[in-house]
């Protein structure tokens, strides 16, 4: 798998490459960025609750070729919607036509707030990571824009603020109030490794995985739109959470003093979801100890508890996640599967035996699509190195 990850990410920076060209007069660019999606192995929704998250980084990818140009205006263009966008890093403005472009646009401005003086730049956009499937399409188009833009200008930068100015173009810019789970994934990643990441100080550590096992991401192909859905109403739910019991974020609470104080909570939903954010801190923990010491049956047993309460108690899941995980747990082989991302339609994780996955990718996707009527993309990855230069 590894050779085949390696052969795709070579063919698609040489495809960025030659699209570059196309569009630039036969032109070469000077860089190709490169930054992965992510999938979350047990985390989720726990990262702006300044909880734990466990992830990997995937191997699709956005790449951007880009050269510098000598005034300061930002010209680019996307593959995967057709459409070119530009404007100027001295007036960064939103485009309500060209949406996609509000990532980049977003980057060039948190950059540019935090100080760096960034040059103009000539770019391609071309990215294998499926769009509103919860793999962080978005995190990987801002990572690899912000490595594109400071190449061009000749800043360096450390890569955990490169990270947080990523995150601070999606909540400020964009306008989703994601928390930091996707940007660091896609910076932090590394081959045959997760990534535990406290959401609260920003530090991770590195957990070799040991045993062997395939990710295998189920792309219900039910898409799903995060920015002014109700993503941001379960952020103000569980903020809302914590502040009645005396805290800044729900990290610093446990199940015993979460279960004393449900007295407090005149809202049974948001008890509910408080509930499982604080579970689900646990189980990362867990997930990561079974991890770290090849109990991969113990890993997929804490995914399916975490499905069933994401879907029972935060609310997260919509019937083709259900369909999914129900097809994903027939397959022998296969020890778990959870929502990956933030839920609301987008893929599910199934966590395999390596000779499981082959079966699992043949069983799934006619029975899905048999009993919802949609095609899924059902794909296996390994755990991939982070962004970077290609």
């Amino acid at each position: 798998m590894e050779e085949r990850k390696r052969a795709r990410s070579a063919r698609m920076a040489d495809h960025a490459r030659l699209l570059f060209s196309r569009c630039y007069d036969g032109e070469q660019p000077a860089v190709v960025s490169r930054a992965p999606g992510r999938t979350d192995l047990m985390g989720g929704h726990t990262d702006y609750n300044l909880g734990f998250v466990l992830s990997i980084a995937i191997d699709r990818a956005t790449y951007i070729a880009a050269r510098p140009r000598a005034d300061r205006v930002v010209h680019a263009y996307t593959e995967t919607y057709d459409e070119t966008t530009e404007f100027s890093l001295d007036d960064i403005q939103p485009d309500p036509q060209a949406r996609w472009s509000n990532y980049l646009r977003g980057t060039a401005w948190a950059l540019s707030e935090a100080g760096y003086r960034l040059a103009g730049m000539d770019a391609v956009i071309a990215s294998d990571v499926p769009i509103a499937a919860g793999v962080s399409s978005s995190a990987s188009f801002e990572v690899a824009s912000a490595l594109a833009l400071l190449a061009c200008a000749e800043v360096e930068i450390d890569s955990k603020q490169m990270a947080l100015l990523c995150q601070k173009a999606e909540n400020e810019f964009v306008g989703m109030r994601c928390g930091i789970l996707d940007q660091f994934s896609s910076v932090l990643g590394q081959r045959s490794a997760a990534v535990l990441i406290d959401c609260d100080d920003y530090s991770h550590r590195i957990v070799l995985i040991r045993g062997e096992m395939t990710v295998v991401v189920c792309d219900t192909n039910k898409p799903r739109e995060l920015v002014g859905s109700e993503y941001n109403t379960l952020r103000s739910q569980c903020e809302a959470g914590a502040a009645l019991l005396g805290v800044d974020a729900l990290r610093r609470v446990d199940l015993p003093t979460l279960q004393a104080n449900r007295h407090k909570f005149d809202d049974e939903e948001m008890y509910w979801r408080c509930y499982y954010i604080v579970t689900e801190n646990d189980r990362v923990l867990a997930a990561a100890d079974a991890l770290n010491r090849g109990d991969l049956g113990r890993v997929g047993a804490l995914q399916n508890q975490s499905m069933a309460m994401a879907r029972d108690y935060f609310k997260i899941s919509v019937p083709e996640l259900d369909v999914m995980w129900e097809l994903c747990n027939q397959v022998p082989g296969c020890w778990g599967a959870r929502i990956v991302g933030a839920g609301f339609g987008g893929a599910l994780l199934a966590l395999c035996h390596p000779q499981a996955a082959a079966e699992l990718m043949e069983y799934v996707p006619p029975r899905y699509k048999q009993r919802t009527g949609i095609e899924p993309n059902v794909f296996a990855t390994p755990a991939s190195e982070g962004a970077g230069y290609v």
